[in-house]
């Protein structure tokens, strides 16, 4: 069925470090051996994601900043869309996908609209009243989660919907339990949604003494942090690492990861850390965990904001090796459908079935998502 796509356009704010931007990395490199990738930059910023060998790239180098900058974008998405004529076009990012989608009805491109955050952004500030405006002109709009559509879809009526995890890099192979260090670890940002002080007090309060919490990853919360860790006493058992380069290093030598965050839209670093063989707890938030995450198989899921129950989890977790051993392998199993070319795969399929439909408002159906 894919077959009938042979060039795809992704367009994306800038190809920094972020969530939004390595989907795109990734899905460009797995797709670029037997399709014509193109991607579009809404910024001239350098990218921090390598562009892989053969992929089209342009960068925006006009205006930084009000009207001529949204002019400058208009021409030059024209100019893109026309000079590719690609079968596939998706927009990368909410903030900036009613702009893109505009610019596709001007030059006769149909965009497909992807949204890597929490669907609960979707329903705050300007994106409340915009998007569900614009987004039924959009082909379809792309979310990570059936979680995300069941909280959209009253919002954004007649929107088709499609659904599509991150794509990962699954490791051939990953150490086992007595391989392992006796570490607790957990990455992201330091602040805001990702609630490392419930890690840290859970840490505290449930884990052996010989036992270390490594915290990866920066922000503005990371002195506050540090106190806290402090104030609990454990402060020469807390490291905070700041941003590093190579997580996967890590996520090999840690035995449990920690994941506490209050809202997502896909958990990157939880669902690396299950490709990675690391025994999984995390919270039950909106969006993501309990599509990755089978209680008591691939991980243990705690209700959200119950920190006794993280704190009990935490403590089985470190306290038991066969649990951790059997925790490890049902996350390996879970994220091998998360595989790269895999999800590239789906991607294509999913818009080709999409597009034999007659219907609107349905989900497209994708194989290996996991069931509750």
């Amino acid at each position: 069925m894919s077959n009938a796509i042979r060039k795809v356009i992704f367009v994306v704010f800038s190809l920094r470090g972020g969530g939004a931007e390595r989907v795109v990395a990734q899905l460009a490199e797995s797709l670029r051996h037997d399709k014509k990738v193109v991607i579009a930059q809404l910024c001239d910023m350098e990218p921090f994601f390598k562009v892989p060998a053969g992929v089209t790239h342009y960068r925006f180098r006009g205006a930084e900043r009000g009207l001529p900058r949204y002019y400058g974008l208009l021409r030059y998405l024209r100019r893109v869309f026309r000079r590719e004529r690609a079968d596939v076009t998706v927009a990368f990012g909410e903030t900036i996908s009613p702009f893109v989608v505009i610019a596709g009805l001007l030059a006769g491109q149909k965009v497909i609209v992807s949204n890597r955050a929490s669907p609960l952004s979707s329903l705050r500030g300007r994106r409340k009243w915009l998007n569900p405006l614009v987004f039924p002109m959009a082909e379809a709009v792309m979310v990570q989660t059936h979680r995300a559509v069941q909280i959209l879809e009253k919002r954004f009526r007649g929107c088709q919907w499609l659904v599509l995890e991150n794509p990962l890099e699954i490791p051939d192979s990953v150490p086992d339990d007595d391989g392992r260090a006796n570490v607790c670890l957990t990455i992201g940002l330091l602040g805001g949604q990702k609630n490392q002080e419930t890690i840290i007090d859970a840490f505290a309060q449930s884990a052996p003494e010989h036992w270390e919490l490594w915290v990866a990853g920066d922000g503005p919360a990371r002195s506050m942090l540090a106190a806290r860790a402090e104030q609990r006493g454990v402060p020469d058992r807390v490291r905070f690492l700041g941003e590093v380069e190579n997580v996967f290093e890590l996520l090999m030598q840690a035995r449990v990861f920690a994941f506490a965050s209050r809202s997502e839209g896909f958990p990157n670093a939880l669902a690396e850390a299950m490709a990675c063989g690391c025994a999984c707890i995390a919270y039950d938030c909106v969006s993501g965990p309990a599509e990755l995450i089978s209680h008591e198989q691939s991980g243990l899921l705690v209700p959200l904001d119950d920190p006794e129950a993280f704190n009990a989890g935490l403590k089985r977790l470190t306290t038991s090796p066969e649990l951790r051993s059997t925790l490890a392998a049902g996350a390996r199993e879970r994220t091998r459908s998360l595989d790269r070319d895999a999800i590239s795969r789906r991607f294509l399929d999913a818009v080709c079935a999409m597009r034999e439909r007659t219907g609107r408002g349905a989900t497209s159906p994708l194989p290996g998502r996991n069931q509750r």
